[in-house]
């Protein structure tokens, strides 16, 4: 399911963001100032989708990246830019609320004991 692939709002539009900009290729400098989004940030995201394959890069300097998913992924991910087109509310309250979940599971995995 993308939506595994989407931890937070960052990935979220870095994502919609190459496939729109497909068959564009763009730096993670590029992106970041397009999307306002620090390019440290942008990479960690490129390096994941690119694992994802969703995402590859081609050895230049510097290195520039292209949406690469596959047709499922493709579909995917134009399913999702339509979604969050209608309803992008309801896509940042699943987003923000699959990261409560693991902050919830990461506050519990300290807990002493496992006792609240």
């Amino acid at each position: 399911m993308i939506i595994n692939h989407v931890e937070n709002f960052d990935a979220l539009d870095i994502l919609l963001y190459l496939r729109r900009e497909a068959p564009k290729r763009r730096t993670a400098e590029e992106i970041g100032t397009a999307l306002k989004i620090p390019v440290g940030t942008v990479n960690r995201r490129l390096e994941a989708f690119n694992s994802a394959g969703f995402a590859r890069s081609e050895e230049m300097s510097p290195r520039q990246w292209v949406f690469a998913g596959d047709p499922d992924q493709t579909r995917a991910v134009d399913d999702l830019a339509a979604w969050v087109a209608r309803d992008r509310a309801t896509v940042i309250n699943m987003v923000a609320s699959r990261n409560l979940e693991r902050m919830k599971s990461l506050a519990n995995a300290f807990k002493l004991g496992g006792k609240s």
